[in-house]
């Protein structure tokens, strides 16, 4: 592999590590209001 090849491999590894840590922040923000929406119903239904 020339070293040319290896530092564009590593440049598109680095490009999608970002792109997970974003998603993986974004589905940690969907899983954090789901379960605020969980506490809210449970309480809510909990008076009734």
């Amino acid at each position: 592999m020339s070293e040319k090849t290896y530092e564009k491999e590593i440049a598109e590894l680095k490009e999608r590590v970002i792109r997970l840590e974003i998603q993986l922040a974004e589905l940690s923000k969907r899983v954090e209001s789901l379960s605020n929406y969980s506490r809210q119903l449970f309480e809510y239904l909990s008076r009734k």
